[in-house]
């Protein structure tokens, strides 16, 4: 097992991974829902997930920021996924989110055209999408 962070007992694997199920979920609604810090990030018609994030650094007084987001797409059965880091960024969801977001329509444009020329592409074979463990 692995010890979890109040080192009180053991996660086991079934704790693991839902723990990990839960992680992906949360980034799935930063892009996807509302009033998600990646908002900015969502692509029309694939589901997307991510996380932003900002860093101050610099002299006291006068710091300056870093903006990042990593994200990945399609969400079920990941095909990208980018991490893109700026200096002097308002936030990561502000000034990277829109830059994901071009990146990752770029990504799936240019692979369609591809997809159209080759035929569909099947997905990965992977088992059914992951279910919280009781």
């Amino acid at each position: 097992g692995i010890v979890n962070t109040t080192g009180d007992g053991f996660y086991g694997v079934e704790g693991y991974y839902n723990q990990m199920l839960r992680g992906s979920e949360g980034m799935r609604r930063v892009v996807e829902e509302q009033g998600g810090t990646g908002a900015l990030a969502r692509i029309p018609g694939i589901v997307s997930a991510g996380k932003t994030g900002t860093a101050e650094f610099g002299p006291k007084g006068q710091p300056y920021s870093r903006g990042w987001m990593i994200a990945f797409a399609p969400y079920e059965h990941p095909r990208y996924a980018v991490a893109i880091l700026i200096e002097e960024a308002s936030s990561g969801g502000v000034t990277v989110a829109p830059l994901v977001q071009r990146l990752m329509a770029g990504l799936f444009e240019s692979t369609r055209a591809e997809d159209e020329q080759d035929g569909p592409i099947q997905p990965p074979l992977r088992p059914p999408a992951p279910r919280l463990v009781d």
